[in-house]
């Protein structure tokens, strides 16, 4: 049965304090591939991540029912999320008091939620074990204004943004995460451009409330159907790769 889906509303967590008697510096990593099998390597070396979802702002599975294939729709063919974020008869969580959407900056945290198949190139098998794991549905804005040469969001669409990873990133440390499996959020067919939403999430990791926070992340991001351009990966590479 579903544990632990809690819906975060408009604001920040309550800040929690890395314990004492831990001193890292996060290690952030851009690899070309699949988030659920990223998310399972760090669970084996130890870690307690969590997985962003991509995720439709009022549609839980976005188009999965209906053959989309989007990184949302990939984690709901995969895992029992659907049970956790589509429950609107109340059959899996009698006690929730909210239905499903996600309000602009607020997102929905989930805990034990199953990954029971293999990525897509596997033929979606079967594991020989499913892998509890923990997830941050966030949605980010679709087709959000542009500056004229398409390249960076307008100052206000990029600050809004800015705040929405903000409280994705405090929902994670609120709930004792201590490493993060992330994406290029909004940057396929919600048509976000790459680079600019690297530098954003470059730019919010670096601010006091989460530097040296979590002691790892990765953007796992592969370039599928829905990229553009030089793609979304290359992006995000360079731009984790300048200096700060």
């Amino acid at each position: 049965m579903p544990e632990k889906t809690t819906l975060h509303i408009q604001e920040l967590p309550p800040r929690r304090e890395t314990r004492k008697d831990e001193d890292f510096e996060t290690k952030i990593v851009v690899v070309n591939g699949d988030c659920l099998e990223e998310a399972i390597r760090l669970r084996n070396e130890g870690f307690n991540p969590a997985v962003l979802n991509m995720a439709s702002s009022r549609r839980p599975g976005g188009g999965y029912l209906s053959g989309a294939g989007a990184q949302e729709e990939n984690l709901f063919r995969r895992t029992n999320y659907v049970q956790h974020l589509a429950d609107p008869d109340k059959e899996f969580d009698p006690k929730r008091k909210w239905k499903y959407r996600i309000p602009e900056f607020s997102c929905i945290y989930s805990r034990n939620v199953f990954i029971i198949r293999a990525s897509e190139a596997e033929g979606y098998a079967f594991l020989p074990d499913p892998v509890p794991m923990s997830f941050l549905a966030l949605s980010a804005y679709s087709q959000p204004p542009l500056t004229k040469n398409n390249q960076r969001l307008i100052p206000e669409m990029a600050e809004k943004t800015k705040q929405k990873i903000r409280g994705m990133l405090a929902t994670g440390l609120w709930h004792g995460q201590d490493s993060l499996v992330l994406s290029a959020l909004g940057c396929g067919a919600f048509r976000n451009p790459p680079r600019h939403m690297a530098q954003l999430f470059k730019e919010v990791l670096a601010e006091e409330e989460f530097v040296n926070r979590y002691k790892h992340i990765s953007f796992a991001i592969f370039d599928d159907h829905n990229a553009r351009g030089e793609g979304n990966y290359r992006p995000f590479f360079e731009v984790f790769a300048e200096p700060s």
